[in-house]
């Protein structure tokens, strides 16, 4: 399962220039769940409950099959994500420094426009 933060990698070995071309036999474009869906995995909680789960696993199945309907929505997120060693700890860096890539890219190109320089096509 390709997480939102893969998907720019990803495309990136399906372009023509890379060595993997080619060799990618089956693509499916899965879409996040919505709030509706992923309520399904926790029908347990109450429903301001599921709009805090909702907001911090999104629509991610892998992470909402991990909540414990036996735990509160604190201890599902301290367990699951604010904890030393949790599960989906690493997570939220990964998709952290994803984001931060891609705004040094854009600062990168604003640069070049702003000190003026042309790119050639």
């Amino acid at each position: 399962m390709v997480k939102r933060y893969s998907l720019d990698t990803m495309k990136a070995l399906m372009e023509r220039q890379n060595p993997l071309y080619g060799r990618i036999d089956l693509t499916l474009n899965l879409k996040p769940m919505d709030y509706y869906d992923s309520a399904l995995f926790y029908p347990e909680f109450l429903e301001e409950d599921k709009v805090r789960l909702f907001s911090v696993f999104g629509g991610i199945s892998y992470y909402n099959r991990l909540i414990d309907a036996q735990k509160s929505v604190r201890e599902n997120i301290i367990e699951l994500i604010a904890s030393s060693g949790a599960r989906l700890e690493n997570e939220v860096a990964m998709y952290l420094n994803s984001e931060i890539s891609k705004i040094t890219r854009v600062l990168h190109l604003n640069m070049f426009v702003i000190t003026g320089y042309s790119f050639k096509l």
